[in-house]
Protein backbone atom coordinates (compact mmCIF):
# COMPACT_ATOMS: atom_id res chain seq x y z
CA UNK A 1 0.00 0.00 0.00
CA UNK A 2 1.27 3.64 -0.96
CA UNK A 3 1.12 6.15 1.43
CA UNK A 4 0.29 9.20 -0.62
CA UNK A 5 1.37 11.40 2.29
CA UNK A 6 5.23 10.81 1.51
CA UNK A 7 7.34 11.85 -1.03
CA UNK A 8 9.85 9.88 -2.29
CA UNK A 9 13.44 11.03 -1.39
CA UNK A 10 14.26 10.39 -5.06
CA UNK A 11 11.78 13.04 -5.99
CA UNK A 12 13.47 15.85 -6.29
CA UNK A 13 15.92 14.91 -7.96
CA UNK A 14 13.94 13.19 -10.28
CA UNK A 15 12.36 16.31 -11.15
CA UNK A 16 16.11 18.25 -11.64
CA UNK A 17 16.89 16.01 -13.69
CA UNK A 18 13.52 16.27 -15.44
CA UNK A 19 13.82 20.10 -15.69
CA UNK A 20 17.72 20.53 -15.85
CA UNK A 21 18.32 17.21 -18.28
CA UNK A 22 20.89 14.13 -17.25
CA UNK A 23 24.11 15.87 -15.66
CA UNK A 24 26.48 17.27 -18.20
CA UNK A 25 23.72 17.21 -20.92
CA UNK A 26 23.21 21.14 -21.37
CA UNK A 27 26.53 23.05 -22.15
CA UNK A 28 26.29 26.66 -20.52
CA UNK A 29 28.26 29.47 -22.30
CA UNK A 30 29.08 31.56 -18.78
CA UNK A 31 28.67 28.49 -16.02
CA UNK A 32 25.47 27.62 -14.18
CA UNK A 33 21.99 28.21 -15.83
CA UNK A 34 19.53 29.98 -14.68
CA UNK A 35 15.81 29.59 -15.57
CA UNK A 36 14.44 32.71 -16.62
CA UNK A 37 10.44 33.00 -16.65
CA UNK A 38 8.77 36.05 -18.55
CA UNK A 39 5.19 37.19 -19.83
CA UNK A 40 5.02 38.10 -23.10
CA UNK A 41 2.72 38.59 -25.91
CA UNK A 42 0.37 35.26 -27.39
CA UNK A 43 0.77 36.22 -30.65
CA UNK A 44 4.85 37.05 -29.93
CA UNK A 45 5.20 33.91 -28.75
CA UNK A 46 3.64 32.00 -31.65
CA UNK A 47 5.55 33.86 -34.48
CA UNK A 48 9.07 33.08 -32.53
CA UNK A 49 7.49 29.14 -32.16
CA UNK A 50 6.66 28.69 -36.14
CA UNK A 51 9.75 30.79 -37.09
CA UNK A 52 12.11 28.21 -34.78
CA UNK A 53 10.70 25.31 -35.94
CA UNK A 54 11.05 26.78 -39.53
CA UNK A 55 14.68 27.65 -38.66
CA UNK A 56 15.13 24.36 -37.09
CA UNK A 57 16.37 26.60 -33.98
CA UNK A 58 15.59 26.45 -30.00
CA UNK A 59 13.88 29.23 -29.01
CA UNK A 60 16.17 28.78 -25.74
CA UNK A 61 19.26 29.68 -27.59
CA UNK A 62 17.59 32.39 -29.79
CA UNK A 63 16.38 33.95 -26.75
CA UNK A 64 20.16 33.86 -25.05
CA UNK A 65 21.38 34.89 -28.72
CA UNK A 66 18.97 38.06 -28.38
CA UNK A 67 20.53 38.72 -24.43
CA UNK A 68 23.44 38.80 -25.11
CA UNK A 69 23.22 41.28 -27.86
CA UNK A 70 21.13 43.51 -25.86
CA UNK A 71 23.32 42.74 -22.44
CA UNK A 72 26.86 42.16 -23.52
CA UNK A 73 29.27 41.31 -21.59
CA UNK A 74 32.01 44.32 -20.36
Amino acid sequence: MTDWGVKPRSAARALDTFVTGPAGSRKPRGGDLKRLNALIPAGLHQRMKVACAQEGTDMTAVLIELLEERFPEK
